[in-house]
């Protein structure tokens, strides 16, 4: 089997400078669009086997960008998520949408309260609850 002429084998610096990029990459991605993890490394940097991965300080950095990356995403891991029922999950939802709906209501009062302080300072409302245009220095 002949090797591809077009693509270039990363050894030694080379190959700790694209693995750097590549953690960079994967680390501004984020952890719901790609994992860091040694296949997937191996994938991206087109190698043929994943031991060059497994050397102490390359293996570190990965772990320490691994770590970065599980810190950064807000997940919990090592918790197991166990399926709920969909009775369960139907109250769990109702619940949510009482929430939601609070918070709907209590937004729907806030504007109501700004147009009768607005309307009562004789100030005018549509002015007011106008959206903001290209220049929103004017306000001054």
């Amino acid at each position: 089997m002949r090797e591809n002429p077009a693509r270039q084998i990363l050894r030694g610096f080379d190959l700790d400078v694209a693995l750097e990029r590549e953690l960079a990459s994967m680390l501004s991605d984020g952890f719901a669009l790609s994992p860091i993890s040694i296949p997937a490394l191996t994938k991206r940097l087109g190698l043929k086997s994943r031991s060059t991965l497994h050397i102490a300080a390359r293996k570190k950095k990965i772990q320490n960008a691994l770590a970065e990356q599980k810190s950064s995403s807000g997940v919990i891991f090592g918790t197991k998520n166990p399926r709920r029922s969909e009775v369960e999950r139907i109250k769990m939802l109702e619940k949510d949408n009482e929430n939601l709906q609070r918070q709907v209501d209590h937004h729907i009062e806030m504007m109501c309260r700004i147009v009768a302080n607005a309307t009562a300072k004789g100030w005018d409302v549509e002015y007011l609850l106008k959206p903001l245009g290209r220049n929103w220095r004017e306000l001054v």
